[in-house]
């Protein structure tokens, strides 16, 4: 509400209205979408969304992987459902939100209650949660996915216990990061998995 209130250009991107930024080429693509596709999922008008601004996602899906669509999709999928680029804005804060709380879990998991107190409450006045989660940028969901991983690994480090539910979500989790980060979620995959190496490690 306090970025809203005292920004001049809060309708536009973070940096800029321009392709050249994540966040503006998400929101051109999604209102594309939105006014264009005949169906929640129309893979044709997805592509020709993102190439209007010189994205060429759409054209690469049989890449997953690579191309990394996820995100795009879950911005032309809300604005479909809710005809408005706030409904990504309010989504974003939301996952933000929700990945505060995953670190308090997994911190107060590692190192105790207080220091989970302090760690949630300094990560949720940081700019970069409060700041990014006003816009379209994915990195709040990578952000959530990844401290979901990390409780996990932890969980299982101190319990050596996963349930087979468990066992499921992280699996769609890791996935999801996948389609989101390409070889950066391998990056992020090697730090969650590095307490069970350690655990396997020590015995």
């Amino acid at each position: 509400t306090i970025v809203f209130l005292l920004s001049d250009y809060f309708s536009q991107g973070f940096i800029g209205s321009e392709n050249y930024y994540d966040d503006f080429r998400y929101e051109a693509g999604g209102l594309y979408y939105m006014q264009n596709a005949t169906s929640i999922i129309d893979i044709q008008s997805f592509a020709d969304a993102y190439a209007s601004v010189n994205d060429w996602v759409g054209y690469k899906l049989s890449t997953p992987f690579t191309s990394t669509p996820l995100w795009y999709w879950v911005v032309c999928i809300v604005m479909y459902i809710f005809k408005t680029k706030w409904a990504v804005r309010i989504l974003n804060i939301f996952l933000s939100a929700f990945a505060v709380g995953y670190v308090y879990r997994f911190s107060e998991l590692v190192y105790g209650e207080k220091t989970a107190e302090k760690a949630s409450l300094l990560l949720a006045l940081l700019p970069y949660p409060v700041i990014f989660s006003c816009f379209a940028y994915k990195d709040q969901l990578v952000m959530l996915l990844t401290f979901c991983l990390l409780y996990t690994a932890a969980y299982y480090k101190y319990y050596s216990y996963i349930s087979f539910t468990e066992i499921l979500k992280t699996l769609f989790v890791i996935l999801c990061l996948m389609l989101t980060r390409s070889g950066f979620s391998i990056l992020l995959l090697c730090v969650c998995v590095l307490p069970l190496v350690g655990k396997n490690i020590m015995g």
